[in-house]
């Protein structure tokens, strides 16, 4: 696995259940990540929207919710760091924000609606104020591209997201897990919502704060051949959790009366589970779906109408400047044109019809 790209890493963003949470760090919450739906009226331009799991912007109970976004800020200063606000620099004599928290509600969310472990966010990010990245809906894997370039198990992939034990506290610092894809989706797992959610399993560690991360497969340019002859790097999907093993019972340590010796007994009341090493990631395709529901059509064609009219009209003000500037040089062309005895013949006609006029204004 090569070095992964820096927008893979700069489209991440955290979320905390509340603003004080965020600019404190506190170890709750979840991962999310920025995505664009490239706009019909100018290709080079997106809509952005906030990606990340249902059960962490909206909880798997109403107290669980997670909707503050932390987002880093574009940096101006870099003496030192004020001890007071881990989340500011020093700036000469002014402190500047390192991150910034977008004070979302839950009401701005908007989940799947087939129950996939899913919500977005529509946002507007400045890049002046912002430092982010976007992953283009282009980037996505869908099943075509899966069959056409046979991709499965064994492929190499990884994820960006929050270690919650070190996740940056002066800004957010995601960090890189690896590991490969080991199950295509097939059966769906079922979901502590009960929901039967259409899955990948890969081989790669997951922990609480990691839930939302981007999960990106990768292969070379001979694998993934484009027309750009590059190495790609595809949105798998989001990741969801971890899987778990089966409950097994907590141990006891008692005496045997017996023999004196410590054995150890199942209890009937406690149960654990265990962590498998495989982590649960819905398909990008579900994400797209969402991102493609009526509402966010039509929210993108509203931007996409505005855009296209004030394109209409910087051109029409362009065409009338052009216009203007044609007319001014046909008529110094024509100045240009004319003789010497002739400009001042002009000139001095002109000047008997001012005199006329004047003398025979009342």
């Amino acid at each position: 696995m090569p070095r992964i790209p820096d927008a893979a890493l700069h489209c991440v963003v955290y979320l905390y259940p509340s603003e004080f949470d965020a600019y404190q760090g506190k170890k709750i919450g979840g991962t999310g990540f920025v995505v664009g739906v490239p706009s019909l009226a100018n290709p080079k331009e997106h809509h952005l929207y906030i990606v990340t799991n249902k059960h962490v912007a909206l909880g798997l109970e109403d107290e669980d919710a997670c909707p503050f976004v932390r987002i880093n800020m574009r940096e101006t200063g870099t003496e030192g760091h004020n001890p007071l606000f881990p989340h500011r620099i020093k700036a000469g004599k002014q402190d500047v924000k390192t991150m910034d928290v977008l004070p979302l509600t839950v009401k701005d969310w908007t989940p799947h609606p087939a129950g996939d472990d899913l919500a977005v966010c529509p946002v507007g990010l400045s890049r002046e104020h912002y430092s982010y990245t976007y992953i283009s809906t282009d980037m996505f894997l869908d099943e075509g591209k899966m069959r056409s370039w046979y991709i499965g198990p064994g492929d190499d992939i990884y994820m960006v997201g929050r270690f919650i034990n070190h996740e940056g506290q002066q800004k957010n610092s995601p960090t890189v897990r690896y590991g490969v894809i080991s199950m295509l989706p097939g059966d769906p797992i079922k979901h502590p919502d009960d929901h039967m959610q259409e899955s990948f399993l890969i081989e790669m560690k997951s922990q609480s704060g990691y839930s939302g991360s981007p999960v990106f497969v990768y292969g070379d340019k001979d694998r993934f051949r484009n027309e750009h002859n590059m190495s790609m790097h595809l949105l798998l999907g989001v990741d969801w959790g971890q899987l778990l093993g089966r409950p097994e019972p907590v141990l006891t340590r008692e005496p045997d009366l017996g023999t004196g010796e410590w054995k150890y007994k199942p209890t009937n009341q406690f149960f654990t589970r265990y962590p498998t090493g495989m982590a649960k990631v819905v398909p990008a395709w579900r994400l797209l779906g969402l991102l493609n529901m009526d509402k966010f059509k039509m929210q993108r064609e509203g931007q996409d109408q505005i855009i296209a009219d004030a394109r209409e009209r910087a051109r029409t003000e362009l065409d009338s400047a052009s216009d203007e500037h044609s007319n001014f040089l046909a008529g110094l062309k024509q100045v240009l044109s004319v003789s010497k005895e002739e400009l001042d013949r002009r000139l001095q006609a002109d000047k008997e019809q001012r005199k006329k006029k004047r003398k025979e204004a009342p």
